[in-house]
C-alpha cells in the first residue's frame, strides 16, 4: 500500500507498477497504513488487509535527493530507484 485517498481508493504498488484501486466496502481505508500489505481480487479491488512484509530487497544508498525526501538506491543487478 502507498497511499489512501480521501475518496476512499488506495494507491497500491502491484505486478511492477503503480495503480489507483478501490476498495470492498468491509474494508476501513480509514485504518490503512503506507507499506501495509493487501489482497486484491480478480477485478484488482482491495478485498483484504495484511500485515508488513517482514523480507525486502537489499539496495545501496546511492544519493539524496536536493528536495532531501527522496534518494537515489541501486539495488539487483545495477538497477536505479527514487525512493522516498
Amino acid at each position: 500500500l502507498l497511499s489512501v485517498q480521501e475518496d476512499d481508493t488506495v494507491d497500491v504498488f502491484t505486478s511492477g507498477r503503480k495503480m489507483r484501486l478501490t476498495c470492498s466496502p468491509n474494508i476501513d481505508t480509514k485504518e490503512l497504513k503506507k507499506g501495509q500489505t493487501v489482497r486484491l481480487n480478480e477485478a484488482l479491488t482491495v478485498v483484504e488487509a495484511g500485515h508488513y512484509e517482514s523480507v525486502g530487497e537489499i539496495s545501496t544508498l546511492r544519493e539524496i535527493l536536493s528536495d532531501g525526501h527522496r534518494a537515489l538506491v541501486v539495488g539487483h543487478a545495477d538497477e536505479e530507484r527514487i525512493v522516498w
